[in-house]
């Protein structure tokens, strides 16, 4: 096996760095309402679509998270009176969340700093290359979600 790797760009490995950096940035900056990055993309998904019933396999799919990592940002979200969990009467083994108006009133102080930090990635891109990072970062989680890529 050749570990010469003077040619390969570590695609997988920059896009993990960047990934990294981004959450930390945001992590930082809502670390001042008492939330996390993950913990601002439930909270805020819970918002916009608090017109309907949304359960917690809803968010596993929404964003491609495990189910004990959902659990858990769950549990701390309703510890911190942000959501809450209610059965549902056509079937005991579910909960449905709500937001909290508490959660709702953090959303609302928090979509600030989102919004700051999308404008500062617009300062940097144009919007070709917007829609062309979406294009490519579409391509690149269907080549991820493969289960067998050998015959590519």
């Amino acid at each position: 096996m050749n570990c010469d790797t003077t040619e390969i760009k570590h695609i997988g490995k920059r896009i993990h760095m960047v990934s990294n950096q981004i959450r930390r940035r945001m992590d930082s900056e809502l670390s001042k309402f008492g939330l996390t990055h993950a913990q601002n993309i439930i909270l805020s998904y819970l918002a916009r679509n608090s017109h309907r019933d949304i359960f917690q396999k809803n968010i596993e799919e929404e964003f491609d998270i495990r189910r004990s990592s959902v659990s858990s940002i769950l549990s701390h979200l309703e510890e911190k009176g942000y959501v809450s969990r209610q059965s549902v009467d056509y079937d005991a083994r579910l909960r449905k969340l709500t937001i909290t108006e508490k959660g709702l009133e953090t959303v609302m102080k928090m979509h600030s700093v989102v919004v700051d930090f999308e404008k500062n990635i617009e300062k940097v891109l144009s919007n070709e290359e917007i829609d062309t990072l979406f294009t490519l970062l579409d391509k690149l989680s269907e080549i991820a979600n493969r289960h067998d890529d050998r015959n590519d």
